[in-house]
């Protein structure tokens, strides 16, 4: 009995081993990734930047200096937190970080692209990020596409946001759903409960062939 606990554990070890370095909080490449070293074009209006750096505490630092202003981004299903400024015509900033108040985040539907109709009821929510306006906090109810625009805008400027889950997620549900999804799992002698980690590979078959082999 020992032995084959003994063998179950290493299995285990092997498999959270094919991850090392895959926290809860790991965030895919976003949906418009430019492979080959094409040069982006100049974007103007509305961006966002969404690769940021963070201190020991929790608490943004800045953009990272290698993060690009986006129009169209992806995200996982668990929220995104921005930088969001408006652009001029040489790609520069124009003044401040655009708070969370000032902005709406719609969605459009879950097909191939995104719906003209935008809906903003109960689709998910966008405040400030604590200890730091600047920084819009998305979290999304849906996956499929959302939109964030200036609340009172004046034209069609706007920024795409694709949503999905995690290749590598965990879930308080059996299966993958937005409400489900977390970012982070606090155990504690005194509390109960079932995670799930849910992957696209199937750990199943993986343990199952690894131990007909010990």
């Amino acid at each position: 009995m020992k032995k084959k606990l003994s063998a179950l554990f290493m299995v285990f070890a092997m498999v959270l081993s094919l991850f090392s370095g895959l926290g809860v909080n790991t965030v895919w490449a976003d949906a418009n990734e430019k492979e080959g070293g094409d040069t982006e074009e100049v974007i103007s209006g509305l961006a966002a930047m969404d690769w940021l750096e963070w201190d020991d505490n929790g608490n943004i630092k800045g953009p990272n200096e290698q993060a690009t202003w986006m129009k169209g981004l992806g995200s996982v299903v668990n929220g995104t937190t921005l930088l969001v400024k408006e652009l001029d015509e040489t790609g520069s900033p124009t003044g401040d970080a655009i708070r969370a108040d000032a902005l709406t985040l719609a969605y459009c539907g879950n097909g191939e692209e995104p719906d003209e109709s935008l809906q903003t009821k109960n689709v998910g929510s966008i405040a400030p990020v604590e200890n730091n306006e600047d920084y819009v906090q998305l979290k999304f109810s849906h996956i499929g596409w959302y939109k964030l625009y200036l609340t009172n805008r004046t034209d069609s400027d706007e920024i795409t946001i694709e949503v999905g889950y995690k290749d590598l997620g965990f879930y308080t549900t059996e299966k993958k759903t937005p409400e489900g999804a977390i970012d982070s799992y606090e155990y504690t002698s005194e509390k109960d409960g079932v995670i799930y980690l849910i992957t696209k590979i199937s750990m199943r078959s993986y343990i199952a062939s690894t131990l007909r082999k010990l």
